[in-house]
């Protein structure tokens, strides 16, 4: 699994990931109206745990045909961000509570 989500040349498996986790199978029905929202995963991934996980994502072979579409559907990003570290634990290490919001630096 490791080999795979650390791949820098896909991000299937991450993107996957963040479907199943979500509920989501590229789209995720609105509460109030009842209709399809698209969304567009964008997953980041680092081994570093010093990198800043910023949020952003890319479109690669980006067509104008495909910017059409999207202009009229008008997906929700849905950005997440894997870090794998290479670091080991000691024993009895570990965090009891951890807290973060869209302010703090990561």
């Amino acid at each position: 699994m490791t080999l795979y989500f650390n791949d820098k040349n896909s991000s299937k498996l991450r993107e996957l990931t963040t479907l199943w986790v979500f509920g989501y199978n590229g789209y995720r029905m609105d509460a109030d109206t009842g209709r399809r929202v698209d969304c567009e995963v964008k997953p980041q991934n680092t081994d570093d745990p010093r990198k800043k996980l910023n949020g952003g994502g890319s479109f690669n072979d980006y067509t104008l045909e495909r910017f059409s579409k999207d202009l009229e559907n008008n997906p929700i990003i849905l950005v997440s961000g894997f870090i794998f570290p290479k670091g080991q634990r000691r024993e009895g290490e570990y965090l009891r509570s951890a807290g973060f919001s869209f302010r703090d630096p990561v």
